[in-house]
């Protein structure tokens, strides 16, 4: 077992030899000899420390006459000059220690000064007081997308580092583990453990669990802030327009890092949850699967969508200002609402290619999300009384449009249609399902009053949010609504409790009403 007993007998023997004071005595000519130290330790001893990556320490002292150094004949250091006469500077030079790949974690050497009959010991030595026995443990995390990360290890002179997967390298230098990781593109974590050892390979210092996630986004991460699915009513019909209209998500980074929007799913679910009809599907889903009508994603190479600590993503129906409205050159015109939201600045909008003859409207200057499908060939409105329900979800990162249309195909579910007219046994067109593991935040939205089922599990949301002040079916007072997320008051956080109906206000004033 490894111990510093050796340098604490050695350092015993020092300071007893120390406290016993100079070997007074008189030459032949009753001369009187000295010989005084006058560099003194950190510590104000005698007793000097020199690191471990080697160096000098220099020690004064004043002499009679002639003198000499004696060392103990141990070979890791050296000391110049040996002999001289008078007051003088001796300078002790040690090489590197690599404490845990020697026999002790520590070690000591003595040295004498001699001036006739009088003589003074020193220390010197060298100590790791973090070297241990035990290893030490930690545990780091990584996102799918990889890269440089570092931890802190116990410091040694030289290390040998253990690596048993080709997925990341590892480094070891100064008290710091180098990791590279590679991407995960797998749909499951990855884990290993790198193992740093002596420079010998005979002793571990540090272990580190290393577990890579299959995502960039883990669920709380970014979260839905803000739905606005009501519009905002013109005043000359007291309704929203039919074809565009003022609508938006607001997706948030909850986080106190740097995180990337790329490769985020937004989804509206498939089925209206209240009204006067309602479906029972024979072999339901929710347990492992959101319905989805409409997928939507971000694009992205992985780093193109940075959302800083607090910052959104305005994710719009068009980017236009609807407060001036619109006047395409196909024609397309959006009529001006000087109550209208400007969504000019919204980083992406969602365009619905057509082959209808409603044209929905593509803005150039904002960008597109990606639709990987959506159940209508016109405008895509979202339901502006509420009945859908809506998700963010990060897919695996090597998932692809193709590859999502083909293995996610809903359609063909078989369901009980509730209607006022009776139960008719149907069969699901125009769907997909996205699986419960991906969905980083779920917003359940409804009319409380007429809700019917349920679109998504309690475990992605255990309660529903509303726009409705009157909590009725076609309320005319929805418009100008938005389902906004609450924020603790101390911390400045959204809340997230997976329960819409604690985490967000009703009935809210849009917050980019006025901007």
């Amino acid at each position: 077992m490894k111990t510093n007993n050796l340098f604490q007998s050695l350092r015993s023997i020092a300071l007893l030899m120390m406290a016993a004071g100079p070997i007074i005595g008189c030459t032949n000519d009753e001369v009187l000899d000295f010989l005084t130290i006058e560099t003194l330790s950190q510590s104000g001893g005698k007793d000097f420390t020199l690191p471990l990556k080697g160096g000098a320490q220099t020690v004064s002292f004043k002499a009679s006459g002639e003198w000499t150094v004696t060392t103990d004949d141990q070979t890791w250091y050296t000391v110049t000059p040996t002999n001289g006469n008078g007051d003088a500077t001796i300078t002790i030079t040690a090489d590197p220690f690599d404490a845990y790949s020697a026999p002790s974690f520590s070690r000591v050497a003595l040295i004498t000064l001699t001036c006739g009959s009088v003589q003074e010991q020193f220390s010197i030595m060298q100590s790791d007081p973090s070297a241990s026995e035990d290893p030490v443990s930690s545990t780091v995390k990584s996102r799918a997308r990889g890269g440089e990360m570092t931890v802190e290890i116990p410091e040694a002179l030289a290390y040998s580092v253990v690596v048993n997967d080709d997925w990341l390298t590892a480094s070891a230098d100064a008290g710091v583990l180098t990791l590279n990781l590679t991407r995960n593109t797998g749909s499951e974590n990855r884990e290993t453990v790198v193992k740093v050892m002596s420079s010998n390979g005979e002793n571990e210092i540090a272990s580190v669990g290393i577990t890579q996630s299959w995502r960039n986004v883990e669920p709380g991460e970014l979260l839905i802030e803000e739905i606005y699915f009501t519009g905002t009513p013109l005043p000359s019909t007291g309704k929203t327009n039919t074809k565009n209209t003022d609508q938006y998500f607001l997706i948030t980074n909850n986080t106190d890092e740097l995180l990337y929007a790329d490769g985020l799913l937004i989804i509206e679910s498939k089925n209206p949850n209240a009204g006067s009809t309602w479906k029972e599907f024979t072999e339901p889903i929710i347990d492992e699967y959101c319905e989805a009508g409409v997928v939507m994603c971000i694009p992205g190479s992985g780093i193109d969508n940075p959302l800083e600590p607090g910052e959104s993503l305005v994710i719009a129906s068009n980017g236009i200002n609807f407060k001036e409205g619109y006047s395409g050159e196909s024609g397309t015109t959006v009529e001006m609402n000087p109550d209208g939201l400007d969504l000019s600045k919204a980083d992406y909008e969602w365009y619905t290619k057509s082959t209808n003859s409603t044209i929905d409207i593509d803005i150039p200057e904002v960008p597109n999300v990606d639709m990987w499908f959506c159940y209508t060939l016109s405008i895509l409105n979202l339901h502006d009384r509420g009945f859908q329900s809506y998700a963010i979800a990060m897919p695996p990162a090597t998932m692809t449009k193709e590859k999502f249309l083909e293995d996610y195909n809903w359609a063909g579910a078989v369901y009980i249609n509730h209607t006022l007219a009776g139960d008719f046994e149907m069969t699901l067109t125009n769907a997909y399902k996205v699986p419960n593991s991906w969905i980083i935040d779920a917003v359940m939205c409804t009319v409380p009053s007429i809700n019917q089922t349920r679109q998504f599990s309690t475990t992605l949301d255990a309660g529903w949010t509303y726009a409705s002040p009157q909590n009725i079916d076609k309320d005319a007072q929805r418009y100008g609504h938005s389902v906004l997320r609450n924020r603790n008051a101390e911390t400045g956080k959204l809340v997230d409790t997976d329960n819409s109906t604690n985490d967000f206000t009703p009935n809210a004033t849009p917050s980019l009403l006025g901007k």
